[in-house]
């Protein structure tokens, strides 16, 4: 008799999980994740602006500042957002 092969010997051992993969997420887990959609969002216009509105506008290097703008906005609120969470105890 043959042994299995190792993709067969690899398959069943695919489904299982660490116990910490199963372990529930911590409130500050959840909490910190609770400022993403509004730092997306930020991003999302300040990029649009960017790409859209000033390269008929402006160009070169106020172009790029403006993007890194946006992104170091994104981020800001990101922050803001999730510590604003912590202080408030929000249990997402």
């Amino acid at each position: 008799m043959r042994s299995p092969s190792s993709s067969a010997r690899s398959s069943c051992r695919r489904g299982r999980r660490s116990r910490s993969a199963r372990a529930p997420t911590s409130a500050t887990a959840r909490s910190a994740g609770a400022g993403r959609p509004c730092g997306y969002y930020v991003l999302l216009v300040g990029m649009m602006v960017v790409g859209v509105y000033l390269p008929f506008v402006d160009g070169g290097v106020r172009l790029a500042n403006c993007g890194l703008f946006a992104i170091v906005a994104a981020e800001l609120v990101n922050s803001v957002v999730a510590l604003m969470s912590y202080r408030r105890g929000w249990h997402g």
